[in-house]
C-alpha cells in the first residue's frame, strides 16, 4: 500500500474511534442504556472511570458520572427513586462521602456520592452479583469454606471492635 493509502486508512480509523468516543459517553454526555436504575436529568458520564459490561437490567461494572446537584440532593434522589424501582435498602450512610447499598434480583448496587471539585456531585454506581446468589450458583466461597480458610499472612491480625 502506498504511503498516502496508509495515511488515509489511519485517518479513517482515527475518525471512527473519535466518533465512537463522542457518541458513546466519551464527551460525558451519554452512557449505555440502563433500565434498572434511576439516573438524574443532566448527568455527564466520566468515561475514564466508567467500566460497564452489558446493558438494560443485566449490566455489571461501574458507572461514574458528574451532576450539577448537591450531594444531599443526590442522596435524597437515590433514596426515593431506588425503592420505586423495586430495590431493597441494604444500608444507607449519609456523610461527606455518602454510600447507599441496595439489592434486587440477585444483584447489589452500591452508590457512592462525593462533592464535585468546585460544585455539584461525583456519583459512582457499582453493580455486581449478590454474594449469596453467586454462592448458590457455585461462583463464590461458602461461609463454611471462609471459616476454614487459613489465617492471613504478613502481620495482618483480626481484632474485635470495641
Amino acid at each position: 500500500m502506498k504511503r498516502s493509502g496508509v495515511a488515509a486508512v489511519l485517518m479513517a480509523a482515527f475518525l471512527v474511534l473519535a466518533g465512537c468516543a463522542s457518541s458513546g459517553g466519551g464527551n460525558g454526555k451519554q452512557a449505555p442504556q440502563f433500565t434498572d436504575i434511576p439516573l438524574p436529568q443532566g448527568y455527564e458520564v466520566n468515561s475514564g472511570k466508567t467500566m460497564v459490561l452489558g446493558s438494560g437490567n443485566t449490566w455489571s461494572g461501574r458507572l461514574v458520572y458528574f451532576i450539577n446537584s448537591t450531594p444531599s440532593q443526590m442522596f435524597d434522589f437515590y433514596r426515593q427513586q431506588m425503592s420505586g424501582m423495586g430495590w431493597r435498602v441494604v444500608s444507607l450512610y449519609r456523610a461527606p462521602t455518602s454510600v447507599l447499598t441496595y439489592a434486587k434480583a440477585g444483584r447489589v448496587a452500591t452508590i457512592q456520592i462525593n462533592s464535585g471539585m468546585i460544585y455539584g456531585s461525583d456519583v459512582s454506581i457499582v453493580m455486581a452479583p449478590e454474594a449469596n446468589a453467586a454462592a448458590s450458583s457455585g461462583g463464590a466461597v461458602s461461609p463454611a469454606e471462609r471459616s476454614a480458610a487459613p489465617a492471613p499472612q504478613g502481620g495482618v491480625t483480626v481484632q474485635p471492635m470495641k
